[in-house]
């Protein structure tokens, strides 16, 4: 039919009408489609942060021996309880992970690929080779997020004996201050969002 439109639209007012009408008519349909393809199921218009006014807050940083690496009890508790610190935001309840509890879960893998490092019996094992491969994506993911942060607080050198009874000049970061945003706020955001979908079936597994 297009071919004979185009043919009888250069005699035909009738066929050079249609054609623009089914033109038109193409037009529209395209960009139908493509306002289709940009829509939430396509993870195409959601925003690049909660949306949420954080406030700023202040963290000497402390060694804490309570989050040693066999300290998984204290561990266990680091990430709000319900789906590993995830949001679901807008009408629909679309799932999103926030990255400062992402970034928890992958130290926390860390600190597994660690234990079972440790652990003659395990190695070799098909759960050391998936916390290794775990693990190495963690941190280039914590490569990333730091990165990302770019942290320019200063810290104060000292001197550090080491095993052998070497000195060597290094940073503990212990009772520097550093600048950040209200961890408690953001735990307490993703703990009443939880609340209001916790009775709604969750669409995706836990990461």
């Amino acid at each position: 039919m297009l071919l004979w439109l185009l043919r009888s639209s250069k005699t035909d007012p009738i066929g050079c009408t249609l054609l623009v009408i089914l033109t038109i008519f193409n037009l529209a349909s395209l960009q139908a489609v493509q306002t289709a393809l940009r829509g939430p199921q396509y993870w195409s218009d959601y925003p690049n942060e909660v949306p949420f006014p954080f406030h700023k807050a202040s963290l000497e940083f402390k060694i804490h021996e309570s989050y040693g690496v066999h300290e998984s009890s204290n561990w266990a508790t680091i990430i709000p309880r319900g789906r590993h610190g995830w949001v679901r935001l807008g009408p629909q309840g679309r799932p999103f992970a926030v990255s400062m509890y992402h970034q928890m879960h992958c130290i926390n893998a860390i600190r597994r690929a660690v234990i079972v490092a440790q652990d003659p019996a395990l190695i070799g094992t098909l759960r050391a080779q998936g916390e290794f491969k775990h693990a190495e994506h963690c941190f280039d993911y914590l490569r990333q997020t730091v990165t990302c942060n770019a942290d320019t607080s200063l810290e104060v050198l000292g001197n550090w004996t080491l095993l052998d009874g070497s000195v060597v000049e290094g940073t503990s970061s212990d009772g520097i201050l550093h600048e950040c945003r209200d961890w408690t706020q953001v735990r307490r955001y993703v703990m009443d969002n939880y609340a209001e979908w916790e009775d709604d079936p969750w669409p995706i597994r836990e990461f």
